[in-house]
């Protein structure tokens, strides 16, 4: 049963990315992490939900974090390796949540781009990037009259 749950994950991710030996997807509010090495694999405790705007529509990884997009937020989630015992408990991850932006989301999974300064995307808004400062910066804004106008 729990390998038909994470078949049907798979399958219907909306988006994902990796993290160095790991895929990430994402579904609704949801972002499932596959084992280590094993991209199709996900333990059932390996996952973070938190409450967003709606469906995370892209994500992106910049300094082995990922960064969540819905269409009108940016969340950030750092990612930190569980040190316990034994090798399965060595698969989860914990996740710490903090929402960047209500106001600039992401409009779909291809319009976002790792970089070596941070993450960067697209918003019906313009353009924007976040990175180690972890504050949302408009990158557009020298164009804006361009895209305002079409």
């Amino acid at each position: 049963m729990l390998v038909s749950i994470i078949k049907l994950v798979i399958l219907r991710a909306r988006s994902f990315d990796r993290l160095p030996n790991r895929v990430v997807y994402a579904q609704r509010s949801v972002v499932y992490f596959s084992d280590v090495g094993q991209p199709g694999a996900i333990l059932a405790d390996n996952f973070a939900e938190f409450q967003t705007e709606g469906a995370i529509t892209a994500l992106g990884e910049f300094n082995n974090n990922i960064y969540a997009f819905t269409e009108t937020g940016v969340h950030f989630l750092a990612i930190n390796q569980r040190v316990s015992a034994g090798p399965a408990s060595a698969n989860i991850v914990d996740v710490q949540h903090v929402r960047l932006s209500d106001k600039v989301g992401c409009v779909g999974p291809r319009s976002v781009c790792s970089t070596p300064f941070g993450v960067a995307w697209v918003s019906s808004r313009g353009v924007h990037m976040a990175g180690a400062g972890q504050q949302v910066q408009d990158i557009s804004d020298p164009i804006v009259d361009y895209w305002d106008s079409g």
